[in-house]
């Protein structure tokens, strides 16, 4: 039990007005029918467009026979057979509108182990490499592109598994003895990923693409027509080529072993709007459509006035067993899963402003309680009325980048990643844990953030900061292996802005080791790096602190300047930040040597 003489002044419902529980079980009631796409065919058949989806699940069918996938037959006697459903799907373009219909037969993976010696787990493309890949197209003006593997997981042959049958769909007139033979990897095997995965990475690397070590993910190309990366997310992928030329040669060796769909310019990717602005060097990732979504299903007014994810600063949510309060129904917690997992991708994709919201929200899946709800319903509004937000890549800055340091101006070259750390110290009131917050900018405005709380608990808030450094530069580490796999080395330390001048110290210094000597050997690889030249730490005030709403719920005034820097909307405020320093030594003595990336011109 938690003693209830530490929570703060401010009462733990303090974001709770009158009448907002009531309100917020309310708006969590997910209006029946509210989904675009039937459950199942049962669900389809009741439908009065049945014989729209009657026509997308025959021509799913008419497309795995065509393709040699399966083969409908009688199975013979003592055959092995599984059970398989259609999952349905209404696609939808870039702006949110309702495209096709689309249907899938997919097997019953829970009914059906290929075996504990096949392989089931399949890389996906981290979100930061996709935010990189798009940050350096932006700056060098080059083509970004997208296509998709239509049927990806029914391409790959079943070399060496057993000979499988499926039972066919209801509804399509299949007669009661029929069934499907397997002639190839189906939707819904849990080896399926990775069996495509396999096979479509021997067929990249015999087109001369280098994959890259550190995200499996990651393939890249130098022909003489140009210079090709290309990122996948299972079958989706994303390509940034330097010229036409390069991007046409690679879709047709490609469509020579695929067949491929949704071909074309990115306006959207794995759900996340792309607004690329070639010519003028400005890049954009929305979600307004989306949100707008999600408005629409949790009853939320898009008419919404918030100006911060919770109601009041420094809001903390608590568990039962510290309020007395008791958890929701079934329903609602049901809805508060759904909005939370909702906001997670937000988080995850382009929106950092909600991190920390989610991270506190995301503790309270089990059973969560009205205050838990109610402050669900906040950040939901807080969302909707910032919908409009998005990240902003630029080939040139809005303002000079300069940085006033000690001497001179230095510029800051587009191509220089920036980190930025802090931590809030022991502010889980229930476990007394401290809250990582970290952030990294390529080309104005950030390709990989973090919001989590500690694994350890924390002696002082120096030692916070420590072990938030710790994963910090873990995150730079791989984000400079992979900006050299993409020809843009970082040819002089990575340079991180950190607010705890007694940090700064214990990384830069051995002369304080007895404050640290009883953490593990693992989380001291920040000062190992530091001394290697990896990275190099630099004192930020507090005030300019671009990390700082990824540790805590600040004020709107207080998020404002930090979401400027995260989104690339206001470079100004990295100059703004050099005036408040206490010492010349002090100021934000950012290092930026010239960088010359091994990319050919356009």
């Amino acid at each position: 039990m938690v003693d209830l003489s530490l929570l703060p002044d401010t009462p733990v419902e303090a974001h709770i007005e009158p009448g907002d529980r009531a309100a917020a079980a309310a708006m969590l009631e997910i209006p029946a029918g509210l989904s675009d796409a039937p459950a199942n065919i049962r669900e389809a058949l009741r439908r009065p467009d049945w014989e729209e989806w009657k026509a997308a699940i025959q021509a799913e069918m008419d497309t795995l026979i065509g393709n040699n996938t399966i083969e409908l037959g009688t199975p013979p006697a003592g055959a092995q057979i599984v059970q398989a459903m259609v999952q349905l799907r209404l696609k939808r373009d870039e702006h949110g509108n309702p495209s096709r219909r689309k249907a899938r037969y997919c097997a019953r993976g829970d009914t059906y182990s290929a075996g504990p010696d096949v392989p089931v787990f399949a890389p996906t493309a981290p979100w930061a490499t996709v935010r990189a890949l798009l940050s350096i197209a932006c700056a060098n003006k080059w083509y970004v592109k997208t296509f998709d593997v239509a049927a990806a997981f029914t391409s790959v042959d079943r070399t060496g598994l057993p000979d499988l049958w499926l039972r066919p769909p209801p509804g399509l007139g299949y007669s009661p003895g029929q069934a499907f033979h397997l002639k190839k990897n189906l939707y819904g095997f849990a080896h399926s990923p990775r069996a495509f995965y396999d096979d479509y990475t021997a067929f990249v690397l015999n087109l001369k693409f280098e994959r890259c070590a550190y995200d499996k993910t990651l393939f890249r190309r130098q022909t003489p027509l140009g210079i090709i990366y290309m990122s996948m997310y299972v079958d989706d992928a994303l390509v940034v080529a330097s010229t036409d030329a390069a991007w046409n040669e690679l879709l047709a060796e490609i469509k020579q072993r695929y067949t491929l769909s949704s071909v074309g310019d990115a306006t959207l990717h794995l759900g996340l709007t792309i607004d690329y602005d070639r010519e003028n060097g400005v890049l954009t990732l929305g979600n307004t459509k989306y949100i707008e979504q999600l408005a629409e299903r949790f009853n939320i007014s898009l008419g919404s006035k918030e100006t911060t994810p919770f109601k009041a600063p420094k809001t903390r949510l608590y568990p039962a067993s510290v309020t007395q309060e008791t958890p929701v129904g079934a329903r609602e917690q049901n809805a508060y899963r759904a909005g939370v997992g909702s906001l997670n991708w937000l988080a995850t994709t382009n929106r950092p402003d909600l991190a920390f919201a989610v991270s506190q929200l995301a503790r309270y899946l089990q059973s969560p309680t009205h205050s838990h709800t109610t402050a669900l319903v906040h950040v939901l509004k807080y969302t909707v009325a910032t919908r409009a937000k998005a990240i902003q890549y630029r080939r040139d800055p809005i303002i000079s980048p300069a940085i006033r340091t000690a001497d001179d101006p230095t510029s800051v070259s587009a191509n220089q990643l920036i980190g930025f750390c802090d931590a809030d110290f022991a502010n889980d009131v229930e476990t007394r844990k401290s809250h990582t917050g970290f952030a990294f900018l390529l080309n104005h405005a950030a390709i990989d953030w973090k919001s989590s709380q500690q694994r350890l608990v924390a002696s002082s808030s120096t030692e916070s900061e420590y072990l938030a450094l710790s994963h910090c530069v873990k995150s730079a580490q791989y984000l400079r292996h992979v900006l050299r796999f993409l020809d843009l080395p970082q040819l002089s330390p990575t340079p991180i802005l950190e607010d705890n001048a007694a940090c700064i110290c214990l990384c830069n210094s051995d002369s304080h080791e007895s404050r640290i000597k009883h953490l593990d050997i693992h989380l001291h690889n920040a000062r190992q790096h530091v001394a290697r030249g990896t990275v190099t730490l630099y004192y930020v005030s507090t005030a300019h602190q671009a990390a700082d709403f990824l540790t805590k719920a600040v004020p709107a005034p207080f998020m404002a300047r930090p979401m400027a820097v995260l989104f690339g909307s206001d470079i100004s405020v990295w100059d703004a930040g050099t005036k408040d320093m206490k010492k010349p030594e002090e100021r934000f003595l950012v290092p930026f040597a010239p960088i010359t990336a091994k990319l050919g011109k356009t």
